[in-house]
């Protein structure tokens, strides 16, 4: 990832709430993955329950959703119009702070997952480094 080789050690779980997260990272940071047609479903059909999850998602630091397709496949595999379905990417991302990510296949979706983890992973060591005692010098700005 990022031109580095990097050891994921995979182990399978069952998380509350999205699909991936690294080890030491479920309640923190979260990528809920979904295919084309599954995404079709629960934006259009099964709303107040994907509603819950974009709540549950909300509570984590960091969370996204990743679609394994383009938003030019989602527009064709359903029958809610494009303004509909960019209306809802728009929402969960302004009321929920949870971005919405079209990667084009599964290969892309699993990468880009992983790039995500990565990163937040990343930013979490850095925020708790800078905290802990004597890391800071007295008077230091």
């Amino acid at each position: 990832i990022g031109g580095r080789v990097t050891p994921i050690e995979v182990r399978r779980a069952t998380l509350r709430t999205g699909d991936v997260t690294y080890l030491g990272g479920a309640g923190i940071d979260v990528v809920e993955r979904k295919t084309v047609s599954d995404f079709c479903g629960t934006i259009g059909g099964d709303r107040p329950r994907w509603d819950d999850n974009i709540a549950r998602l909300r509570l984590h630091k960091h969370a996204a959703i990743i679609v394994e397709g383009s938003i030019d496949e989602v527009f064709a595999a359903t029958a809610m119009t494009p303004a509909a379905i960019v209306g809802s990417v728009a929402s969960f991302l302004a009321r929920a702070n949870v971005a919405t990510l079209f990667a084009g296949s599964t290969w892309s979706a699993m990468m880009l997952g992983l790039g995500l983890l990565w990163r937040w992973r990343e930013i979490g060591k850095k925020r708790a480094s800078r905290f802990r005692f004597g890391s800071h010098r007295r008077g230091a700005a």
